[in-house]
């Protein structure tokens, strides 16, 4: 509703902004001088906020019709970025089966976290357990008028940091167990709360890089 709103008021604005400013340029009446000031004074009020309005309303649509495409979804394209080439071609029923067999009767952590065999599931981004490169907590507490309420972000960073997230609200038990188990899983990845992962994400692509490869040169020895 807002797009459609944002694209019909910025095309009347804009519409009207160039037939005002037209319509003063082309009047014989008054000097130059003032007709030029008014036709100014129609385009800035008019002419720019529509097409302010319909540049956003536009980008707005546009990000629609992305994320109701699932094949450009975050999730669909973080599990073909991790699987081998000869899968990641797979269609959207099959691909999903690799990461759903694989979570199938896995360990559930609210409704947002499923850790699995080989793969983790966090929010809207799945990650090979192997892949996995940060798992951080971050606690925080808001007061309201009568309470202290609690909230605990899981954060879990794959070999690209790229990074999914999964809260609980007011649930510090189960946030802590997911922690554990996410670091238990992958005892080589950086671990701790907010300072710790503005570390990870601020290493310098080299050592990062580097970082993956030794990583990566353990885990072939280990299979």
């Amino acid at each position: 509703m807002g797009t459609v709103i944002l694209l019909v008021l910025g095309g009347l604005f804009a519409a009207f902004g160039l037939f005002l400013a037209a319509a003063i340029v082309g009047g014989r009446q008054g000097d130059s001088g003032t007709v030029a000031m008014a036709a100014v004074m129609a385009v800035v009020i008019f002419l720019i906020p529509g097409v302010l309005m319909l540049v956003l309303g536009i980008r707005k649509l546009q990000t629609k019709r992305r994320d109701s495409d699932p094949e450009r979804s975050r999730l669909v394209c973080s599990i073909r970025r991790h699987l081998p080439a000869e899968q990641a071609g797979l269609p959207l029923d099959k691909l999903f089966a690799v990461v759903d067999q694989d979570l199938s009767g896995g360990q559930e952590f609210g409704k947002d976290v499923v850790l699995g065999q080989e793969w983790v599931l966090v929010g809207d981004l799945a990650v090979p357990i192997r892949r996995i490169r940060g798992v951080f907590l971050q606690i925080s507490a808001h007061r309201t008028q009568y309470t202290y309420i609690s909230s605990h972000i899981i954060t879990v960073c794959d070999d690209t940091r790229e990074c999914g997230t999964a809260g609980f609200l007011a649930n510090g038990d189960q946030a802590t167990e997911c922690y554990k188990a996410l670091c238990t899983a992958a005892p080589w990845a950086m671990r701790g709360g907010l300072n710790e992962q503005g570390e990870l994400m601020t290493l310098s692509p080299e050592r990062f890089n580097q970082w993956n490869i030794e990583l990566e040169r353990r885990q072939a020895g280990m299979d």
